[in-house]
């Protein structure tokens, strides 16, 4: 295949779309006991680089109320990211393993480029939710480094929060809080944080993204209920 078929084919891969935001409410929660609505960010390529295999993943039926994206961090231009609805429960659950089912099916891996990103619905939070929840990050962040390969606090795209606990709880206000959150104090780094606060004003989640690229449906669901915790 000539490289100008390797590129419209990616071209027609990448063209952007994004999840279905129905917010279905489960029915069951026997898998994910929690409430709290979920959308899955699974970065991911083709073992074999080929484009057209990355391309039938981001056609197939089964996935088809999922987004889909071009990422400019994974390792290969085979790659792709897939993007689930936000769904709860058993629903979370099944969306879990289906995503994890069909990339392998399609011949999709990961590797030390890839990550696991979580967003969690924070649609209603105010500043006191904010401040509560970063406080909680900053002190167990410890923990959650230690849950992930090394690579992930290095690597520039889940950063840690360096901001004190005492400076977190003495924001006045959602304006004095952001102000807080993205200053030098904080070393920046923008939504490249293992817990992005950022995602609240964009999408009405906190997006964790300590984790490293993973299809294992064990994994990622030990892990969204980490999240939700």
């Amino acid at each position: 295949r000539s490289e100008r078929q390797k590129r419209q084919i990616r071209h027609e891969v990448f063209e952007f779309r994004n999840p279905i935001l129905d917010f279905r409410p489960a029915e069951s929660f026997s898998m994910i006991p929690s409430r709290r609505f979920v959308g899955l960010e699974f970065e991911m390529f083709h073992r074999d680089g080929e484009s057209d295999a990355v391309y039938g993943l981001s056609k197939d039926w089964r996935l088809h109320n999922c987004g889909v994206a071009e990422d400019g961090s994974i390792s290969s231009d085979a790659g792709i990211e897939i993007k689930t609805p936000p769904a709860q429960g058993d629903d979370l659950g099944e969306w879990i393993k289906g995503v994890c089912a069909v990339s392998l099916e399609h011949g999709m891996r990961v590797d030390k480029s890839c990550g696991l990103h979580v967003h969690v619905d924070l649609r209603e939070a105010g500043s006191h939710v904010l401040r509560r929840l970063a406080v909680l990050v900053r002190v167990f962040e410890p923990i959650l480094y230690a849950m992930h390969p090394v690579h992930r606090l290095e690597g520039g795209t889940a950063s840690p929060v360096w901001l004190s606990p005492d400076r977190i709880l003495h924001t006045n206000g959602l304006q004095e809080f952001w102000s807080a959150w993205s200053s030098s104090e904080n070393r920046g780094h923008g939504r490249y944080r293992g817990c992005n606060l950022m995602a609240v004003s964009e999408h009405g989640t906190v997006e964790f993204r300590y984790h490293a690229g993973t299809l294992n449906v064990q994994k990622v669901t030990a892990w969204v209920q980490v999240c939700q915790a």
